[in-house]
C-alpha cells in the first residue's frame, strides 16, 4: 500500500506542477526517476552483505551456544583461552560484516540525500526566477514547496521501507540457505585423526 499511495503522490504532484511549469515537473520527475535508480543499484549490495552479516551471526551464534553447552568440558580441561579465541573470531567477523552492511545502508542514504538536495536547490532557483519574473504567484511559490515535500516524504519513507527490506531479504536468504544446503560434518584441513586406544 505504501507504493501505491507513493504512485499517487507523485503522480498528483507531477499534473499540477505541470499546470504552473512544465520544468517544474519535469525537474521532479528526473529527481523520482534518479530515487528510483538509486534504489535499486543499491539493491544486490545491501542484499549481498546483509545474507554474509545474517550467516555471520548465525555462526557466531552457534559458536556461543556451543561453549555453554560444552562449559563443563571447557572448565574440566582448562580451554577457556582457546573458546574465547574460537568465539573472538567469529565475533570479529561479524563486526566486519556488520560495520560493512551498516556503511552501505549509509551510503544508501547519502545518495538519497545527494540526489533530493540537487533537487531542491533547483526547483528553489528556478521559483525565484519565474517568482521574480511574475510568471507565477506567490500562492503558486507555496504550493510547488508543498507538492515538493509531500512527494519527498513519501520517497523518504519508502526509501527507508526498502533499506529495511533488503537486509531482511538478505537474513531470510540466509535463513534459507541453512535449510536448504545439507550439513555435513568436515575435518578442518591437517586435522589429527583420532586414534582410540580403549
Amino acid at each position: 500500500w505504501n507504493g501505491i499511495s507513493t504512485f499517487a503522490a507523485i503522480s498528483v504532484a507531477l499534473i499540477m506542477m505541470a499546470t504552473i511549469d512544465p520544468l517544474f515537473s519535469l525537474t521532479l520527475g528526473v529527481w523520482v526517476i534518479t530515487h528510483i535508480m538509486i534504489s535499486f543499484y543499491f539493491v544486490r549490495f545491501v542484499n549481498k552483505i546483509s545474507k554474509e552479516n545474517a550467516e555471520d551471526k548465525s555462526i557466531l551464534s552457534g559458536s556461543i551456544v556451543d561453549t555453554i553447552y560444552n562449559i563443563i568440558s571447557v572448565k574440566i580441561f582448562s580451554r577457556y583461552s582457546y573458546e574465547l579465541d574460537y568465539i573472538g573470531n567469529k565475533q570479529a567477523k561479524e563486526k566486519i560484516s556488520n560495520s560493512r552492511l551498516t556503511i552501505t545502508i549509509n551510503i544508501f542514504q547519502l545518495s538519497l540525500d545527494i540526489s533530493v538536495t540537487v533537487m531542491l536547490v533547483v526547483i528553489f532557483y528556478f521559483l525565484i526566477v519565474d517568482w521574480q519574473q511574475e510568471k507565477i504567484s506567490p500562492g503558486n511559490f507555496v504550493f510547488i514547496f508543498n507538492m515538493i515535500f509531500a512527494v519527498m516524504n513519501q520517497l523518504w519513507h519508502i526509501g527507508n521501507v526498502l533499506s529495511d527490506l533488503f537486509r531482511e531479504i538478505g537474513i531470510a536468504q540466509q535463513a534459507l540457505t541453512l535449510i536448504t544446503c545439507p550439513h555435513q560434518i568436515i575435518d578442518n584441513i591437517g586435522a589429527k585423526t583420532i586414534k582410540v586406544s580403549k
